[in-house]
C-alpha cells in the first residue's frame, strides 16, 4: 500500500529510541490503512503484532504519543501517533504517502535511463551529445511523472473530502438512532455500505467525530 520503509529513518529521531519503540513504531507504519488509521483495539493487541512485551509496548505508545523536539517534522510538536476510538492514527501520514510517491517516480525514472543507455550501447557507441540527451530525456519524463502523481493525489483528496461530508452526514443519522458511540460507528459503517459510500474505520471514526462536535456547536 503505502507503507515502504526508507533508509531516512535511520537518521531520524526514532531511531535513537529503545528497541521496543523502534519495532512498534515499525508496526504501526507497516500496519496503517491510506488514511494513517491502525486498528489495534488494545495495546496488548498491538504488542502481540510487534513482539514486545506488553509494558514495553506501553513505554513506546508514551513516546510516540508524546512530543519530541528532536523530530524532523515539527508538525504536531513532533507527536507521532494518536489515540483514536478502535485504534491509533499516524499523525505524518501523508509525509510517508509522499515520500513513496517520490521513491516510485525516481525508481521508475532510472529504470527508464537504465534501459535508454543499454539500447544506446548495444546499437551505437554513447557519445558526450548522447549522453546530455539521455539525461535531458530523463528530466523530462520525471517532470512529466510528477505532474501526473500530483493530479491523481489532487483527484485523491477530492474525493476523500466529499467521502467525508457524506459520512459525517450519514452520522449525524446514526447518532439519532443510536444511543453508544460504538454502536453509533458502527450503524454509519452500515448506511455507508448500503450508499455505497467507499469507507473504512478511520474515515469513519473521523466523521462520527466531526459529526458530534457539529452538535456540541449548535446545542
Amino acid at each position: 500500500m503505502y507503507n515502504k520503509l526508507f533508509t531516512k529513518i535511520l537518521d531520524s529521531s526514532i531511531w535513537l529510541e529503545s528497541v521496543h519503540t523502534r519495532l512498534v513504531w515499525l508496526t504501526l507504519i507497516a500496519a496503517m490503512d491510506e488514511d494513517g488509521f491502525c486498528p489495534f483495539a488494545a495495546v496488548g493487541n498491538l504488542a502481540a503484532r510487534a513482539r514486545v512485551p506488553l509494558q514495553a509496548c506501553q513505554k513506546a505508545i508514551d513516546v510516540l504519543e508524546g512530543p519530541d523536539r528532536e523530530s524532523g517534522n515539527p508538525a504536531n510538536d513532533g507527536r507521532r501517533i494518536e489515540r483514536v476510538p478502535g485504534g491509533w492514527v499516524v499523525l505524518n501520514a501523508q509525509a510517508h504517502r509522499d515520500m513513496v510517491t517520490r521513491a516510485v517516480v525516481q525508481t521508475q525514472t532510472r529504470e527508464r535511463v537504465r534501459k535508454h543507455r543499454a539500447n544506446k550501447a548495444g546499437n551505437a557507441p554513447v557519445t558526450v551529445s548522447n549522453e546530455k540527451l539521455t539525461l535531458s530525456e530523463a528530466v523530462s519524463e520525471a517532470d512529466t511523472e510528477t505532474e501526473t502523481v500530483k493530479n491523481v493525489d489532487q483527484d485523491h483528496r477530492t474525493d476523500v473530502r466529499k467521502s467525508h461530508k457524506v459520512l459525517v452526514k450519514l452520522a449525524h443519522q446514526a447518532i439519532t438512532e443510536t444511543e453508544s458511540e460504538s454502536e453509533g460507528i458502527e450503524r454509519t459503517k452500515e448506511l455507508a455500505a448500503r450508499a455505497r459510500i467507499p469507507y473504512n474505520t478511520g474515515a469513519v471514526i473521523r466523521a462520527y467525530e466531526a459529526a458530534l462536535k457539529q452538535r456540541e456547536k449548535a446545542s
